[in-house]
């Protein structure tokens, strides 16, 4: 088999076809007459077809985060790492005129690592809202872990509830929320093992709303903070990508 054979024996991964597909309806859009643009059905489709790719990548990021999760929750036979540095997450200046989706909550507290670990029943609701964000019904998710907040406030599941909760905002597009969960995780709970990850989605929240020097901002503590961490790594492709 010569060589050109065995490059089209390879066999190309689903996404890859998707996005190959997507590149030449592309091509194909731009080609048209600037003047026949406008009321081309192609080029409506290729923007759909981006849309739902944006969509896509976000959703793959979220299951990223709970695979991750589930490995941290495994027996581990490694010494305990040093505790974290407290690492302030600073909000924007107009942070603080931003109501927070959790406001009416009563003011959490941060959990330590002697806390009471918790009962059959914190972490059954925990468990529930988990299993709504893993299985993609991201409303229900947000519902359950802000009922989860309410009725368990100083749980020591507490922080990653904030965390999750965060992340179903995000997946939903709904980034003021998303972004007012993860600054009130990053000032309540500043040693929790969820904060660079929470610093990532910070960033890439900046940078999707177009705020690219908060969003490089803070993809740099990120690195310099927790350089050996899974959300710095990603946070370091994402820095290059900016403009």
């Amino acid at each position: 088999m010569n060589t050109i054979s065995r490059c089209f024996s390879v066999r190309m991964p689903a996404s890859g076809l998707r996005l190959l597909g997507l590149l030449l309806l592309v091509a194909t859009a731009v080609s048209q007459p600037v003047s026949a643009q406008t009321d081309n059905p192609l080029l409506y489709e290729v923007l759909d077809r981006l849309e739902l790719l944006e969509r896509e990548v976000r959703q793959l990021r979220g299951e990223l985060e709970m695979l991750q999760y589930r490995r941290q929750q495994q027996p581990d036979t490694m010494p305990s790492p040093a505790p974290a540095p407290v690492v302030p997450v600073t909000p924007p200046p107009s942070a603080s005129s931003t109501t927070s989706p959790l406001s009416s909550l009563p003011p959490a507290q941060a959990s330590t690592p002697s806390g009471t670990p918790p009962g059959s029943d914190v972490q059954s609701a925990y468990d529930s809202a988990f299993a709504s964000l893993r299985s993609g019904q991201y409303e229900q998710a947000v519902s359950q872990f802000e009922d989860f907040l309410r009725r368990y406030p100083d749980s020591a599941l507490t922080p990653d509830a904030y965390y999750w909760l965060g992340e179903s905002y995000y997946v939903l597009r709904r980034f003021e929320q998303a972004q007012q969960i993860f600054l009130t995780l990053g000032a309540d709970f500043p040693r929790s093992d969820k904060l660079p990850d929470a610093m990532l989605k910070l960033g890439y929240i900046y940078s999707e709303t177009g705020d690219i020097p908060r969003a490089r901002e803070m993809l740099q503590k990120l690195i310099d903070v927790y350089p050996n961490s899974v959300a710095a790594s990603l946070g370091a492709s994402h820095l290059r990508s900016l403009p």
